[in-house]
C-alpha cells in the first residue's frame, strides 16, 4: 500500500487531494501550519501533524522529522513547494518527491525571472514598464490602464490593481511594499473573458505526464483571480505556446500557466506560472485527470499506471462562495441586468462539478469557514 505525505491538508488544494488519492486506497499522513477548531482534519487521513509556518525555516526541521517518523513514500507538496524545492537534494534522501530544482523554481515563482525567461524563449508576455515609463504612459496617453502586482507568486491575484492615474499608481505602489515588498507594472491586456488556465504535471524527464486546460468565466476578484466558473476545453495549441519555458527551465513537478487570449490580435499572451498545484485542483480530479495521482506515480518513476489527460470539453465547475461573490458584483455594473440575470440563471442550472466532492468532510469544511468568520471579526 503507497503512503503518501502530504502537507496543506487543510486547504482546499490539500483538500482536493486528499480526495483524490483516498480513492485509490492510498495511506495519507496530512501535514499543515494550522490546526482546525476542535482539531478537526479530514476523515481520509491516516494521521495529522502540525508544523511550523511554510515561511519560517523551521518548516524545514518539522517535515524532515515528520518524514523520518512516519517513513511516507512519497512526498506531495500543497502551499509549501518553494520550501521543498530549495531543499530538495537532502528531503530526497528519505522520500521520493516531485518538484523543480530551486534554480527552475525560482523562474516562475520571481515574474522578473519569468519575464527574462520568456523573453529569451519567445513566449509572448505583456509589455513590462520601469515607474519613469509608467508615469509618462499615464500623463501623456489617453485611456491608458495599466496593471502593477507584486512581483513573486502569492495566488489569488493579492496586490494586483489595475490603474488609470499616476495616483492611483502610486497609492497601489505603497499598498505592495507595505504589505508584499516590491512589483512590476505592466500594460493592461483586453480580454478578461478570454482567461485560460493550464494545470499540468511533468515527470522527472521534464515531459508532460497529465495536462487540463479549463476557460475562466468567473473570476473573484472579477479583474482576475481565483475562478469562481469555469468550462473544461481541449485548446492543445496552448501548449505549443507556452512549452518553450518549460524546455529551457527543464521543468519537473506540478505547475499551473494563467493566460490571457488578447482581444486585439486573437493570440495569447502569457500572465503567469504558478510553481504548485492551483486553487481549482478538484476540477480536472472530477474530470477524471487525476493529478495529485500522475504527480505520485511520476515521483516514483513509474510512467505504466494508466493515466492520461482524456477529459471532455464542456464540462463545468463552480466555486459558489466566490461565484457569488463575482456574480453581485458584475450584477452590479452590468448595463443589461436582466440578460445578467438570465445568464446567471443558466449557469447555476447547468450540470457542474463542484470544489466539495465529498459531503462527509462537511464538518471540516465547517470549521474552516469558522476560523475564517474568526479572522475576519476578532
Amino acid at each position: 500500500m503507497l503512503k503518501v505525505l502530504l502537507t496543506g491538508a487543510t486547504h482546499k488544494i490539500g483538500m482536493a487531494a486528499i480526495y483524490s488519492l483516498s480513492k485509490e486506497g492510498f495511506t495519507i499522513i496530512g501535514t499543515d501550519e494550522r490546526a482546525l477548531p476542535f482539531k478537526l482534519h479530514s476523515r481520509q487521513l491516516n494521521s495529522y501533524y502540525t508544523h511550523a509556518l511554510f515561511k519560517d525555516d523551521k518548516f524545514y526541521e518539522d517535515i524532515l522529522s515528520i518524514i523520518k517518523k512516519e517513513k511516507p513514500d512519497v512526498l506531495i507538496p500543497i502551499g509549501s513547494t518553494k520550501q521543498i524545492s530549495q531543499h530538495k537534494n537532502e528531503i530526497s534522501k528519505y522520500v521520493n518527491i516531485l518538484v523543480p530544482d530551486y534554480e527552475s523554481f525560482c523562474t516562475a515563482y520571481d515574474k522578473k525571472k519569468t519575464y527574462e525567461i520568456c523573453k529569451e524563449a519567445g513566449v509572448a508576455m505583456p509589455k513590462r514598464f520601469t515607474d519613469m515609463e509608467a508615469n509618462y504612459q499615464l500623463t501623456n496617453e489617453k485611456n491608458t490602464k495599466l496593471v502593477i502586482k507584486p512581483d513573486f507568486d502569492i495566488g489569488g491575484a493579492r496586490g494586483l490593481r489595475f490603474v488609470n492615474t499616476v495616483e492611483e499608481l502610486d497609492a497601489a505602489r505603497k499598498n505592495i511594499k507595505n504589505t508584499c515588498g516590491n512589483y512590476i507594472i505592466e500594460e493592461f491586456i483586453p480580454g478578461a473573458s478570454k482567461m485560460r488556465a493550464i494545470q499540468l504535471v511533468f515527470d522527472k524527464e521534464h515531459k508532460i505526464s497529465a495536462c487540463f486546460i479549463l476557460k475562466k468565466i468567473h473570476q473573484w476578484p472579477i479583474t482576475g483571480g481565483v475562478t469562481a466558473y469555469a468550462e473544461s476545453t481541449l485548446e492543445w495549441e496552448l501548449l505549443d505556446f507556452i512549452m518553450p519555458f518549460f524546455r529551457k527551465c527543464l521543468w519537473e513537478g506540478p505547475v499551473g500557466v494563467q493566460l490571457i487570449i488578447d482581444e486585439r490580435d486573437g493570440k495569447p499572451k502569457l500572465i503567469e506560472i504558478n510553481p504548485r498545484f492551483t486553487g481549482s485542483l478538484a476540477f480536472p480530479i472530477q474530470c477524471g485527470v487525476n493529478l495529485p495521482l500522475v504527480a505520485c506515480m511520476a515521483a516514483l518513476n513509474k510512467h505504466d499506471f494508466g493515466i492520461t489527460s482524456n477529459y471532455n470539453a464542456g464540462i463545468f465547475y463552480i466555486h459558489f462562495s466566490y461565484y457569488v461573490k463575482a456574480v453581485l458584483k458584475e450584477f452590479d455594473l452590468a448595463k443589461n441586468k436582466i440578460d445578467f440575470l438570465y445568464q446567471v440563471f443558466k449557469e447555476l442550472k447547468q450540470p457542474k462539478v463542484s470544489i466539495s466532492p465529498d459531503t462527509r468532510e462537511f464538518p471540516v469544511y465547517l470549521a474552516k469557514a469558522w476560523m475564517e468568520i474568526k479572522h475576519h471579526i476578532f
